[in-house]
């Protein structure tokens, strides 16, 4: 929402489309090293996610990423669901790194 670079407290709009319907909701980012994390609170409309992104370098050329999210008062039966969500996200990361080498 500002022209500034990424920090802490960082606020992004956002606008999400699941199942055919848009929910516009916010992410303000809560914790930011470039190097090494970036944590995340995400507000959709009454869904509240707490996500974040860890790196670790595990030799001179290569890195590890770690994602996850917890996710308040989620529903049981949308673990799965979410589950291959993030799944999904992971690949497109993936990918997109891949390209750039």
């Amino acid at each position: 929402m500002s022209d500034e670079p990424v920090g802490v407290g960082t606020v992004i709009k956002r606008r999400v489309n699941r199942g055919g319907s848009t929910t516009e909701g916010t992410m303000e980012v809560t914790e930011f090293d470039p190097d090494s994390a970036m944590r995340v609170r995400t507000q959709d409309g009454p869904m509240t996610i707490d996500g974040w992104a860890m790196l670790e370098a595990t030799s001179d050329d290569s890195t590890k990423l770690t994602i996850g999210a917890n996710i308040p008062n989620l529903e049981p039966s949308m673990e799965d669901v979410i589950r291959q969500l993030m799944q999904r996200s992971a690949l497109n990361i993936k990918s997109l790194i891949e390209s750039e080498t």
